[in-house]
């Protein structure tokens, strides 16, 4: 029997499968968030059954027993053969929704391709999902940071918006905005500073 059939097995299975499709119902999750999630309900409820598990549990720097750990790699693959677990459509939806709160938390490209790594999204997977963000969305969600700290000088912005991870382009672009009194245009998508918006596909790096 092979490893990905005994998990299946595994009376774990049965239900974080269910499980897997009612976190996927609330949002979209990467694979590898989704697996986490899953193999830590498998150990706690493993854990209430006593034995290794239990030992597990108690020692986090102990190896996850093989039964749990493997139900919830198999559920995940089961719901990827699906179409429902898909890193790049997950990468689409975490950008677009982090697009939509630009207003309330911007982010730079930067920042947006590090959240995707933290759910250890691949790199090409985020890279595509960035592309529809280019360098005129890049300006505005920078104009939208600066907006929200109106009292930082000049120099003090600079960095904060370099702590932020803004591209340099887009910084300086935003620098000056302010000083000619079209930062909130800018911040709301429109070119500001004195130039034409950049194509959408032109990416800052």
């Amino acid at each position: 029997m092979s490893a990905k059939a005994g998990a299946k097995r595994c009376s774990a299975f049965p239900s974080l499968l269910a499980l897997g499709v009612s976190l996927l119902a609330n949002r979209p999750h990467s694979a590898a968030e989704l697996s986490r999630k899953l193999a830590a309900v498998a150990l706690r409820r493993a854990a209430k059954g006593g034995g290794g598990a239990a030992a597990a549990a108690a020692d986090p720097a102990a190896p996850p027993p093989p039964c749990p750990r493997a139900a919830a790699a198999a559920a995940v693959a089961a719901l990827a053969a699906r179409g429902l677990v898909d890193d790049a459509a997950y990468a689409r939806w975490h950008v677009a929704q982090r697009g939509a709160a630009r207003a309330a938390r911007p982010r730079s490209r930067a920042q947006l391709l590090g959240e995707l790594a933290g759910k250890a999204v691949a790199r090409g997977a985020a890279d595509a999902a960035l592309a529809v963000v280019g360098a005129h969305s890049e300006l505005a969600a920078c104009a939208a940071a600066a907006a929200r700290k109106p009292r930082l000088g000049a120099a003090a912005l600079r960095r904060h918006l370099f702590y932020k991870a803004f591209a340099a382009p887009a910084v300086a672009r935003v620098l000056a905005a302010r000083a000619e009194g079209t930062l909130a245009a800018l911040a709301a998508g429109g070119a500001g500073g004195g130039a034409p918006p950049p194509a959408e596909g032109e990416v800052l790096q």
